[in-house]
């Protein structure tokens, strides 16, 4: 669980820490500084987690166990604040990896991926290390389809992990395999701090055009994505997703502490 004062919130059936993005920033510089041999690992949840997790307790434990869980996407905040339980701002899971290579590259610390399709996470490094000259990246491993936690493929990635430990670890696996994988892994690959990012190595490549910064600041940013992926995204932000909404006005027709 978290390791730090911040206030948690329950939405739904998971907790967040109600950090804003300079206080998870200044978390995980914390921990890569002090490299003690500590599982570490952070979830960005979004609605799709909230509604995903109410009925699937593996994942939700997974979010859970997670010492830093940051709001991702404002309709999560939204839905906090009618149900009465205040989140007081998000932190974009996706502007997170590029930010900490430019930190990594600063402070001479390592990094390294994990995820995406076939030869995204490699095209990513490759795109990192051309924005940020001198960052060391030491792994840019694509797993196999299908992949299952546990696997003789999954142990082999951690082997090579183990083998040469970056300081830092972004995965990119979709939830709900990130979280899982980084519940199951985090122990043994410690030091090393875990950060589930979704879809960020899939926009450092190109694959996926990123929203302008004033959509996500309003939380339009689904919108964008769903012009762009309309088959594999109308089910869950046309219908799954909204479901938050009735989950806020329940929590506060009933009482935010209830």
């Amino acid at each position: 669980m978290t390791d730090h004062a911040a206030e948690v919130v329950q939405i739904g059936s998971i907790f967040l820490d109600n950090v804003v993005t300079a206080e998870h920033d200044a978390q995980v510089k914390a921990w890569l500084a002090d490299g003690t041999a500590t599982a570490r690992y952070v979830c960005t949840p979004n609605v799709d987690y909230v509604i995903r997790s109410g009925r699937d307790p593996i994942f939700r434990k997974a979010i859970n166990d997670a010492n830093l869980r940051v709001p991702d996407g404002m309709w999560i905040v939204y839905a906090s604040r009618i149900a009465g339980r205040p989140l007081r701002g998000t932190v974009t899971g996706r502007l997170i990896l590029p930010r900490f290579a430019e930190y990594c590259r600063d402070s001479g610390l390592s990094l390294g991926v994990v995820g995406a399709g076939p030869g995204v996470a490699q095209e990513a490094a490759d795109r990192l290390r051309e924005e940020f000259p001198g960052l060391a990246i030491k792994h840019a491993i694509t797993p196999p389809k299908p992949f299952v936690v546990g696997s003789a493929e999954d142990k082999a990635i951690v082997a090579a992990l183990k083998a040469d430990p970056p300081a830092l670890l972004f995965v990119s696996l979709g939830a709900p395999r990130q979280e899982i994988w980084m519940n199951a892994h985090a122990a043994e690959l410690a030091p090393m701090v875990l950060i589930g990012v979704g879809a960020a190595l899939d926009v450092v490549a190109g694959k996926v055009k990123e929203a302008p910064r004033w959509m996500t600041r309003v939380g339009l940013e689904w919108f964008y994505r769903l012009v762009q992926e309309p088959r594999r995204l109308a089910r869950r932000y046309l219908w799954d997703d909204p479901h938050i909404f009735v989950w806020a006005l329940r929590t506060r027709a009933r009482g935010p502490h209830k």
